[in-house]
């Protein structure tokens, strides 16, 4: 994948708690190996992903960490989730997330007018 499909090599919180630096060479490697050997190494490496995805979950069920550490940070916004996700989408992702985020915008403004009871008046065309 380019670095432009891939927010320039940027990796995912989850992705930072799963994987280490082993799995990403591991994974670089791949296109250098034989078919074999990069089949059987991208199969691993990816195994090694679920593997630590499920002891992570498996340990924050059982202690309850991820709930608190989620409880010392402010629910996220949605626009703050957008620029989020923006940063790991093409080109196509980021004008659909740009229309989104518009979308929420024009939603918010038109709940601040209500909210304050002067809703601008709307023109009816024949």
């Amino acid at each position: 994948m380019s670095d432009e499909k891939t927010g320039g090599g940027r990796m995912t919180a989850l992705d930072e708690m799963i994987s280490g630096d082993s799995l990403q060479m591991m994974k670089a490697a791949v296109p250098y190996l034989s078919p074999r050997a990069a089949g059987f190494v991208a199969v691993f490496s990816k195994m090694q992903e679920l593997q630590n995805t499920l002891r992570l979950y498996r340990q924050v069920s059982t202690s309850g960490g991820l709930q608190a550490m989620s409880a010392d940070r402010p629910q996220p916004t949605p626009a703050e989730l957008l620029n989020e996700l923006r940063q790991y989408a093409g080109a196509q992702g980021q004008q659909a997330i740009s229309s989104i985020q518009q979308l929420l915008d024009t939603i918010q403004l038109i709940q601040m007018f209500q909210e304050s009871g002067t809703m601008p008046p709307t023109e009816v065309q024949p």
